[in-house]
């Protein structure tokens, strides 16, 4: 580690260290950081560590439906529609752009988006089921 670079063992203050990376980094990362060197057995004593608790979910960031609908009005006419799915989805982009028609029911008990994600290289994605509404219906 850089900080340490040219430094005997001797000469650093690990629960500087320890303190430094609880206050810079959110709780779970910096247990993750501090721990192999608990195991090592160097002494830190967390309880006097002051841990930065991270960003929290701020519920002021969710977009109104009312907001949404004017940015959907701003867009160009071809766009729209796609907009408005996405807002009453709640789908990804990435999928959306791969709907077929033969994922869309409008009628029936199974009305709605079912849509067989792609995979990846790393997961084998599950299917989405979007239930059909009418507002998710007239965007179509």
């Amino acid at each position: 580690m850089p900080l340490f670079k040219g430094k005997r063992l001797s000469e650093i203050d690990i629960q500087s260290w320890a303190e430094m990376i609880a206050e810079t980094k959110s709780e779970q990362t910096a247990i993750s950081i501090i721990r192999p060197a608990k195991e090592m057995g160097f002494a830190i004593d967390t309880k006097k560590l002051m841990f930065n608790k991270g960003k929290r979910f701020d519920g002021s960031q969710i977009v109104s439906e009312e907001l949404a609908l004017k940015v959907a009005d701003t867009v160009l006419p071809k766009y729209r529609s796609l907009c408005l799915v996405a807002l009453y989805s709640a789908m990804p982009l990435s999928d959306l752009i791969h709907l077929q028609k033969r994922d869309v029911k409008f009628t029936g008990e199974d009305a709605g988006i079912t849509y067989k994600r792609r995979k990846t290289r790393r997961h084998d994605r599950p299917t989405i089921m979007v239930p059909m509404t009418n507002k998710l219906r007239k965007a179509f």
